[in-house]
């Protein structure tokens, strides 16, 4: 009896789940630990089996494992579900074993620990490596596409304005439009990837909310009924208003899709305060934070597509009718700015969005149209070291350099450039360096150079956006960044911005 009331007291104290049944899977024993953690007594489920307690599904599972550990007769480890109340499943690590009973019979034990949280975080990391491998490919994709890009557009533009002819010009601003569509392509995916932040600064995202919701309401069918629930009492966060003003706009296109007949679009704010339980399943640090969500009254998802939503090119439209990247930039958008998005969607219940992005202290800037000056004009015979791995930005730079008055020195990798630069530093103007190169990266080149004539004036360009190396390059003392593609204004106001407007000394 000692032994007994040792055992018990021990098993009743152990932070697990514990049972018995006989062979014919009726309960035997429970620790405390089951019964605290289901609300049950042992005098109640005495003599019952599990398909007297639990729906049909998790009892036919529980009876087959409970079988197969009798068969097998060793211990053995498996995953097993309980319901909940409010209808979520708790997942268990179960360690089932066979033992003998009183009278001789075969019995089946059981110690369970609950593994829900542990998978949950299991998952959410596999997701995270499945993304982040993702947008590591899709930065790639979109920064050699915006190299080949600056080629078509570029000299479509310089070709343009060699044109007299009407019909001539019409096709050459059609490539032009249709290369800044690719381009709007390569920004979504540069987005995902989360290469795409442009500046950072303090954002009301009241503000931006009006802004769209005046957009869509002269743009979405009028049968969509757009509602407005602001009640967040600070709505500030540090970001690109460009970037989240098209998070709003991607996603209430997302709900237009959803709702062919109609029904509401809403937009929901409130501040929240993420304790650790709560940031810790989204990546995100404890505090406060501004909550957006998006609802939609439409059709719904199903497990399979929220599983797959925010990945590049996923789409459920018709061919055509859609790239598959609207939600995989939001993704990408969200996580750049320090935040998280989760969804939830049933099939015929509507979908809803939610956002969470850090509040922050400071003030919006008031915009002020038109604040900024044009360019300062670009000084005659302003020399230039233009310095990239691929042929065609040099022969398009050379080209569209020359035609804004200035002369140009090409150099195909930093190596290269670097000798040069040794050379004849006090003779050139600016330099113009690629990124992204083989044998000297544009960083590495740069630091030479800088070493070289402390006084340098370089712009940085690449098919990758801002942020990342090209960011480290501008932290470093470089003047300017150009994007690609580009065409000759953009090229021009580049060139301005480093030189500063001075004269040629």
């Amino acid at each position: 009896m000692e032994s007994e009331s040792r055992f018990r007291a021990f098993m009743d104290n152990a932070p697990v789940i514990a049972w018995a049944k006989d062979d014919q899977g009726r309960h035997i024993y429970l620790n405390r630990g089951y019964e605290t953690r289901f609300g049950v007594r042992l005098a109640d489920w005495q003599g019952k089996a599990d398909a007297e307690l639990w729906p049909p599904e998790i009892a036919a599972t529980f009876r087959q494992n409970d079988l197969a550990v009798m068969a097998a007769d060793r211990p053995l480890e498996v995953e097993e579900e309980t319901a909940n109340p409010d209808g979520s499943r708790t997942a268990w690590l179960n360690c089932k074993f066979v033992f003998e009973g009183a009278d001789g019979q075969k019995c089946v034990g059981g110690i369970g620990l609950d593994v829900t949280e542990r998978k949950r975080l299991a998952e959410r990391l596999q997701q995270s490596e499945k993304m982040a491998s993702l947008g590591q490919l899709a930065g790639g994709i979109a920064h050699n596409f915006n190299n080949q890009l600056a080629g078509v557009m570029g000299f479509a533009d310089l070709l343009l304005e060699r044109l007299d002819d009407e019909t001539q010009r019409r096709y050459a601003l059609n490539i032009i439009t249709a290369s800044r569509r690719c381009a709007d392509l390569a920004a979504q995916l540069l987005a995902f990837a989360r290469k795409g932040k442009y500046l950072l600064m303090p954002v009301d995202v009241h503000q931006l909310i009006g802004e769209a919701v005046a957009i869509l309401r002269q743009s979405l069918d009028r049968r969509i009924e757009i509602r407005q629930h602001l009640d967040a009492s600070q709505a500030t966060v540090q970001g690109d208003p460009s970037q989240l003003q098209n998070l709003l706009l991607n996603l209430a296109l997302n709900a237009r899709d959803a709702m062919p007949a109609g029904g509401q679009l809403i937009f929901e704010t409130a501040t929240v305060e993420l304790a650790e339980a709560q940031a810790a399943p989204l990546d995100l640090r404890p505090g406060r934070y501004l909550q957006l969500a998006v609802r939609d009254t439409g059709t719904g998802m199903s497990a399979e597509t929220r599983q797959h939503l925010f990945e590049p090119f996923f789409t459920t439209k018709e061919p055509g009718q859609g790239t598959g990247l609207g939600l995989a930039s939001v993704h990408g958008t969200v996580t750049n700015h320090g935040g998280a998005i989760t969804v939830q969607s049933e099939w015929g219940q509507g979908s809803t969005f939610t956002i969470d992005l850090p509040l922050h202290a400071e003030t919006p800037p008031a915009t002020t149209a038109g604040a900024a000056g044009a360019a300062a004009p670009i000084p005659r015979k302003t020399q230039v070291l233009l310095v990239d791995d691929e042929e065609m930005i040099l022969e398009l730079g050379s080209a569209m350099l020359r035609a804004l008055g200035c002369e140009v020195i090409l150099c195909r990798d930093g190596a290269e450039a670097v000798e040069r630069y040794r050379e004849a530093w006090q003779e050139i103007d600016l330099v113009i360096l690629d990124v992204v190169m083989p044998r000297l990266g544009g960083r590495e080149t740069f630091a030479v150079m800088r070493a070289i004539n402390p006084a340098i004036q370089a712009i940085m360009a690449s098919g990758y956006n801002i942020d990342g190396e090209a960011r480290k390059i501008l932290d470093d003392g470089a003047r300017a960044f150009l994007q690609k593609p580009f065409n000759r204004a953009e090229l021009a106001r580049k060139v301005a911005e480093a030189l500063g407007g001075r004269e040629r000394c």
